[in-house]
Formats: C-alpha cells, sequence, structure tokens
C-alpha cells in the first residue's frame, strides 16, 4: 500500500470541484483557501460537510466516520488526518 501525503491545495481542489457541481456554496470557486480556513469559515453546513466526506472517501479509498470532520477543523487539519491515515 502506499502512502499518500494529502496537502491543503489538494483539499482545496476538492473544495472547488464540490462547489462547480453545486454541492458547496458558490463563493468557494473564487476564494483562496489557506491551511488556517475552518470548516465553518468556508460556509460548509451539515449536508456540506456530508458531501465533503464522500468525496474525500472516494479520493482517498477508504472509509471515514461520520463525525470525521468537525466545523472548527481546517483544512490544513483534513490533510494531516488524511495523511496519517496513510
Amino acid at each position: 500500500m502506499t502512502v499518500q501525503t494529502w496537502t491543503t491545495e489538494r483539499v482545496a481542489e476538492i473544495l472547488r470541484a464540490l462547489a462547480e457541481e453545486d454541492e458547496l456554496p458558490q463563493h468557494l470557486l473564487k476564494a483562496t483557501i489557506s491551511d488556517g480556513d475552518t470548516v465553518e469559515t468556508l460556509g460548509l453546513d451539515s449536508i456540506g460537510a456530508v458531501a465533503l466526506i464522500d468525496r474525500l472517501e472516494t479520493e482517498a479509498g477508504v472509509a471515514l466516520a461520520d463525525d470525521f470532520l468537525d466545523f472548527k477543523d481546517t483544512v490544513a487539519d483534513i490533510a494531516a488526518r488524511l495523511t496519517a491515515m496513510g
């Protein structure tokens, strides 16, 4: 098994892709998404969080717990947690 390194840029790309698909708020298409942005400050609601978890599962090839995301998690937290999962 290969260890995947998740970067904040990769997570940001997924957020923008979901916004393009109307799964997340449209402002994410043009927003500067940084390491310290939280799920909450990015404007995700619970439905958006589920959409993000689903996409992360697909991209990472692993099942994630329903509570994988907390609204206080930063983009860097998400990338680090996914990298740690290998």
